[in-house]
């Protein structure tokens, strides 16, 4: 167990390494026969955009209806009576507490296995923009747990509880499925001749986005092994060059930070990329049949996109994965 006297890990290279180590094997360990989860049955397809070439990851969930969904009003209203993020905990959903005012606990609803979730120890909104201290646990988790991370700010993000948290996924639970999008942000990274921190996808270019190097950006934090005497100056550095980023990545999409007019948006931190989508709704809705109706959250951007039924799967299929994306999002103007 990860305890708060652990947390001193920042203190040496060895240290941090332990810390890291310990931290991995504690989400493993609980993860198998956790009471406090729910396993949700998939199945797997997969839908190539001819024109782009990328070829998405699609999972239809079964008893998808036992999570809990969102509404405009839950964002607006604030804090919920009945708070899943706060204690009490469900018996074996809390891991561990984290740096500053943050923790980790289990994503109660499982379709990748270690799904977990960073959360603030109070009460935050999810509207709220991220801080250092949000990116300095984000990189230690997924450093961790060789893992992606991404945040769904606001109700037409596809986010479902307005308590402020980020998601973390590691790459072992996608099962061997790449995250399309990511590859191909990598192969078109190469083909360009400057090397710019920030980037578009051409496959995107109908939706208003950004992806940022991290290379380019000066952040190795997930690539690099940690060499220096002190890892809490490494640590705090990498988040602060992070959140400047992601900060001015938001502003040249036009984000409005206006707590009564706020932007939603998807991130998705990967390996290699930060990634911004500014977002415009929750979904796609069939005009006759609410079977056929697709939510996409963070995952959709990545080329991973969950359903709830067959019909939903053909309704993607018939619409095409990039046209669903180009529809939630903002559109790109030029």
């Amino acid at each position: 167990m990860v305890s708060k006297q652990s947390l001193s890990f920042l203190s040496s290279q060895q240290a941090f390494k332990d810390f890291l180590t310990s931290l991995k094997s504690l989400v493993k360990e609980r993860f198998i026969s956790n009471p406090a989860l729910v396993f949700i049955k998939s199945s797997h397809h997969q839908l190539k955009c001819e024109k782009s070439g990328i070829e998405f990851n699609v999972k239809i969930l079964e008893s998808l209806g036992a999570k809990p969904t969102a509404t405009k009003e839950t964002f607006s209203t604030g804090e919920k009576k009945d708070n899943p993020f706060l204690p009490p905990f469900e018996e074996g959903q809390f891991i561990t507490d984290l740096l500053s005012e943050h923790r980790m606990i289990f994503n109660k609803y499982c379709v990748c296995d270690e799904h977990v979730l960073v959360i603030t120890k109070e009460f935050e909104s999810q509207i709220v923009p991220l801080c250092v201290e949000d990116f300095k646990n984000a990189l230690l988790v997924c450093k961790a747990l060789e893992a992606m991370l991404f945040f769904n700010c606001g109700y037409n993000s596809g986010a479902s509880i307005p308590h402020k948290h980020m998601q973390v996924i590691p790459y072992k639970g996608f099962q061997g499925y790449c995250l399309p999008i990511e590859e191909a942000a990598k192969r078109h990274y190469h083909t360009l001749s400057t090397k710019a921190a920030s980037f578009e996808l051409p496959a995107l270019s109908n939706i208003k986005h950004q992806f940022l190097s991290l290379k380019e950006a000066g952040i190795s934090f997930f690539t690099e092994e940690i060499d220096l005497e002190n890892p809490e100056e490494l640590l705090t550095s990498q988040a602060t060059m992070l959140q400047q980023a992601y900060t001015k990545t938001l502003e040249d999409l036009g984000y409005s930070g206006k707590s009564d007019n706020h932007d939603d948006y998807n991130l998705i931190l990967m390996r290699d990329f930060l990634l911004i989508v500014m977002r415009r709704q929750e979904g796609v809705k069939h005009s006759e049949d609410p079977k056929k109706n697709i939510i996409v959250n963070s995952l959709g951007f990545a080329g991973t996109i969950a359903v709830k039924n067959v019909e939903s799967l053909e309704y993607l299929r018939e619409l095409g994965p990039i046209t669903v994306l180009e529809a939630i999002a903002k559109p790109k103007v030029i």
